[in-house]
């Protein structure tokens, strides 16, 4: 059989803006932010939380902020140290997700 190229479509959809289903202080993790944002094309829901002490920095689930705050409580240390240190630790596929904040 011939091989045909698939047309690549081109997919508009809307910004993240336009997308944002809310952005509001989380309810479930006092001090943190929660963005729900639905995906282009999709009815899927993504949640990213962010905190004060972590400029540009999101975590793309619960089980990762519950970590942060753990480290957090358990060494007392502020946003930033729990972070580099969860990132030593090789935990950062509960960071980012998001190529911009904006």
């Amino acid at each position: 059989w011939p091989h045909h190229k698939k047309k690549k479509r081109l997919r508009g959809g809307l910004s993240n803006a336009a997308r944002t289903l809310e952005n509001r202080p989380c309810e479930e993790f006092s001090g943190w932010t929660v963005e729900r944002i639905q995906r282009k094309n999709s009815h899927h829901v993504d949640s990213y939380w962010s905190h004060p002490g972590l400029a540009g920095v999101v975590l793309r689930s619960r089980v990762g902020v519950k970590e942060m705050i753990a480290k957090m409580e358990t060494n007392l240390i502020d946003a930033n140290t729990a972070y580099n240190i969860l990132i030593s630790e090789g935990k950062k596929k509960f960071f980012g997700g998001r190529k911009s904040l904006a």
